[in-house]
């Protein structure tokens, strides 16, 4: 029951992680569109969490199928691939380490995004990209927690997989009241 509860937990928290996945790569997307707008390439605040938010996108849709269909090394492979992700929004964290500030002025990626519009002649769009800039580094931080989250739980599932099929290696049935009457006694 305590795996059911956690495959649930886990199911739902990876909708939310591809749900956030989705997200970042829109406003990274915007972004990157942005930048190549007045003729400069994205910088690495941006294309790192693109990139993994594509890979999040990808990794996440296997792992909410490989939670319920998949045989212990491939949710062991699942666990794998959530710390992989995790390192990679942590790398998007430290990379956005300037962009946390409550003034959106201060914020070394709104100030790139905004001084590039200007230097292009184009209108800054100042308060469209602080609020952009505050979501994308929020949202980098959301991942960062719900990927350490997932990454734990799915081990642990994993695990529990393991011992329950150590206990029941040839796939036979549990004895349960649900079908104590409906199984014909064994052959001698």
């Amino acid at each position: 029951m305590v795996a059911t509860f956690a495959k649930t937990t886990i199911w739902l928290t990876r909708f939310l992680q591809w749900s956030f996945a989705v997200i970042i790569m829109a406003i990274t997307a915007y972004m990157v569109d942005q930048f190549r707008d007045f003729g400069s390439h994205g910088p690495r605040e941006v294309v790192v969490p693109l990139i993994f938010s594509i890979l999040a996108i990808i990794f996440t849709s296997f792992s909410i199928v490989a939670l319920y269909f998949i045989n212990y090394p491939m949710q062991l492979l699942s666990a794998f691939l959530d710390f992989c992700l995790w390192v990679g929004y942590l790398t998007s964290a430290g990379l956005n380490r300037f962009d946390y500030h409550v003034n959106g002025n201060r914020n070394l990626l709104w100030q790139k995004l905004t001084a590039g519009r200007l230097s292009a002649g184009m209108s800054p769009h100042r308060s469209r990209n602080n609020g952009l800039v505050k979501l994308l580094a929020a949202l980098i931080i959301i991942q960062l927690i719900l990927f350490f989250f997932t990454m734990l739980l799915q081990a642990w599932v994993a695990q529990k997989y393991r011992e329950e099929s150590r206990l029941h290696p040839h796939g036979e049935k549990r004895f349960s009241r649900s079908t104590a009457a409906s199984e014909p006694p064994p052959a001698p």
